[in-house]
């Protein structure tokens, strides 16, 4: 089971982010690297909100709490890339199957 779900995060179109119950990233998947333009070293231990722009930050920071403890399924926030080009994303998170205190964020980039 964790191979398959490797694979499909490995190939994602969305933005994948595995984040622990601190909201630290833990790892990211290509499509960050690629489309975000961070190194995944740059990314590792950094709280989520990094990702976002700093007019969103604490909002960010509510919203995504929200979704680790289940009370909010969804979100709509810009990200930001290494750039400062702001992508509209969709967000959605979920406990990582098998893993206590291991969440997976899945963004999926609305930008036209």
């Amino acid at each position: 089971m964790d191979k398959l779900i490797e694979i499909l995060i490995e190939n994602s179109s969305d933005y994948v982010v595995l984040l622990d119950s601190d909201r630290k990233i833990l790892g990211v998947n290509p499509k960050v690297t690629k489309s975000l333009g961070y190194e995944e070293s740059d990314l590792l231990g950094k709280p989520v909100a990094f990702l976002y722009p700093e007019s969103v930050f604490p909002r960010a920071e509510e919203v995504v709490r929200e979704m680790l403890v289940g009370s909010e399924r969804r979100c709509e926030l810009p990200m930001i890339d290494n750039r400062g080009k702001i992508h509209y994303v969709e967000t959605r998170i979920h406990s990582y199957p098998g893993k206590e205190n291991l969440f997976i964020s899945f963004s999926r980039d609305l930008t036209k």
